[in-house]
């Protein structure tokens, strides 16, 4: 089968990496796979990476021009589809790239990541905000579950990849879709095997996401600091993308048995997993 997988980035942080575990599994069970995404937002080594896994890896170009530069890059994705004629689409992109896809006329599924809401408080945090804050807050969550809708609704079928994804998917637009586990990893998660934890030794806290006021990590740095030492309990955040002024922040607000890691390889991602008791 020929199937090309439209993501928004060629990049193996945070959840732009699932699109290209999901092309890599696709070349393993035999299938053509073509990995689309756009030029700006991607990085050679991700490139790389997945044209060496045997993924055909075409980078669209989008015109610079404000606020349409993407819709027009829409028109070059949909043409290119068009020439390798893949059987299915899979995609995991924003609004543009799906238009493109529906525009190329092939089959396509668009799988659900979930809403990331509440981006106008993300981005005056740790500021309280006032009226007019939350008015435009509002607003900008009613322009992402409308862009959210016309996704799926150009799509011909809608997936998540995970049970929770579904539940909000249902919740926030009142329809009810499968997930599918994916089952991919990437190999340096494979090389490593539970240990055996001493427990009288100190607790090893580990979260790992973006770093942005979304995910909250300010909560939980909140409730560490709050324990007492003597407990032994550490803490160590990754993350990719970080928000600047954010990171800032929780690095002024930290105490000293929090560390926290930026954008690491792989293989130290996979060693902090293997030396922590506790996923948060």
């Amino acid at each position: 089968m020929r199937i090309a997988v439209v993501s928004h980035a060629a990049e193996t942080h945070s959840g732009s990496r699932a699109p290209i575990e999901l092309a890599k599994a696709f070349v393993k069970l035999g299938h053509i796979v073509y990995f689309y995404a756009y030029s700006d937002l991607s990085n050679h080594q991700a490139k790389n990476e997945i044209e060496s896994a045997g993924v055909k890896v075409i980078l669209i170009t989008s015109p610079k021009i404000k606020y349409i530069g993407r819709f027009l890059s829409a028109v070059t994705l949909s043409t290119s589809l068009k020439k390798i004629k893949p059987d299915i689409i899979s995609t995991q992109a924003t609004l543009p790239f799906i238009i493109g896809s529906k525009l190329s006329g092939f089959p396509l599924i668009m799988t659900y990541m979930g809403t990331q809401k509440d981006i106008w408080f993300d981005k005056i945090f740790p500021q309280n905000p006032n009226l007019l804050d939350i008015l435009m807050n509002n607003l900008i969550n009613f322009a992402i579950i409308l862009s959210t809708k016309l996704q799926f609704m150009f799509s011909d079928y809608t997936i998540t990849f995970s049970k929770f994804c579904s539940k909000e998917f249902n919740k926030l637009y009142g329809k009810s879709v499968p997930n599918v586990f994916w089952g991919s990893i990437p190999k340096t998660m494979k090389n490593f095997k539970t240990k055996k934890q001493n427990l009288n030794k100190s607790i090893k806290l580990l979260s790992v996401s973006r770093i942005i006021p979304y995910k909250g990590f300010h909560t939980l740095i909140e409730s560490i600091n709050e324990l007492n030492p003597s407990l032994g309990i550490s803490l160590t955040i990754i993350g990719s993308n970080p928000n600047k002024k954010y990171l800032s922040y929780l690095k002024k607000v930290k105490s000293k048995n929090i560390n926290i890691l930026v954008n690491p390889r792989d293989e130290i991602l996979s060693e902090y997993y293997q030396k922590s008791d506790i996923y948060v």
